[in-house]
């Protein structure tokens, strides 16, 4: 009966995949359309995971921020709804909302860690969160998480970015406050973090509360992606993507990266460092990974 209250809506974003397939979802439990925009060098399986949920799929032959000013001329010419995880001018609600539904990751995983080691300390279980960062919203919802809750006592945070779409690392370096592009090609196999400019939004949180900002090559992403796969003693196999590895990505750099140095001393990462890493995305390109994992 609510449903049929709701009447006929199309939603409709721009989206590496992930958050494409999660709009195209959503419509498809309420009963609606999704139209999604994706940047020309998509590959097929992303293409196709949000297909399978019903999605329609337009292929822009551009980046993603191409795809971003696309969907908004669409979606004022045929009456559509955007349902965007970037914030932009006028445009700052529902990526608000996105943010703060990504909050419920950090608290169900600390409230979980807090029972693992038998905890009930007000005291942060972890030393060093790194957060892998697109347009930010998800590294806005931890940064902004752990700053609240824990303030002054707070963990270090890291964001991490690819080399090639480095917007946040080039808003710190060069921004004097504001957010720039990255002056990177944006073609990195981290795909889900090809991102050209930073959320508005995402940026307000990110530039007060993050420690260390860097950036990661490919090559450490397939390292990190075949560190998960094959574990060593008896930690679990871990089906990781380029974008869900990232975190580790960044670590492996800063542990074994000689430009790094003087950050390892700063972050003080020690044997006895508690870091937290988190896993977005398994084998979205289900080809390239068992081309990367398999060696």
């Amino acid at each position: 009966e609510k449903m049929g209250r709701l009447g006929s809506y199309t939603f409709c974003a721009a989206s590496d995949g992930n958050h494409g397939r999660a709009v195209a979802w959503t419509a498809k439990m309420l009963n609606q359309k999704a139209v999604i925009y994706m940047p020309g060098n998509t590959v097929r399986p992303r293409i196709e995971n949000i297909e399978c949920e019903g999605g329609k799929v337009v292929v822009i032959d551009g980046t993603y921020d191409d795809c971003i000013e696309k969907v908004e001329s669409d979606a004022l010419e045929n009456g559509w709804h955007v349902i965007s995880d970037t914030a932009y001018d006028d445009y700052m609600e529902i990526p608000g909302y996105i943010m703060a539904g990504y909050t419920t990751i950090f608290k169900e995983l600390e409230s979980g860690m807090l029972s693992l080691e038998g905890m009930t300390s007000i005291d942060c279980v972890f030393d060093l969160v790194f957060l892998q960062t697109g347009v930010g919203g998800f590294t806005a919802a931890g940064s902004w998480y752990f700053t609240n809750r824990y303030g002054e006592n707070r963990p270090k945070l890291i964001c991490v970015e690819p080399t090639e779409s480095d917007c946040f690392l080039e808003s710190i370096l060069h921004g004097k406050g504001e957010p720039l592009p990255t002056r990177g090609n944006q073609e990195s196999i981290m795909a889900g973090l090809n991102c050209g400019i930073p959320s508005s939004l995402a940026w307000t949180v990110i530039k007060e509360c993050v420690d260390f900002f860097m950036s990661v090559s490919d090559n450490y992403a397939e390292r990190a992606m075949q560190q998960y796969y094959h574990p060593e003693g008896e930690d679990i196999r871990i089906i990781s993507g380029e974008s869900g590895a990232s975190g580790l990505a960044g670590l492996l750099a800063l542990m074994t990266s000689d430009k790094f140095s003087a950050a390892r001393k700063q972050l003080g990462i020690s044997t006895d460092s508690k870091i937290l890493l988190i896993n977005t995305e398994g084998d979205t390109d289900p080809v390239n990974f068992s081309r990367i994992a398999g060696k």
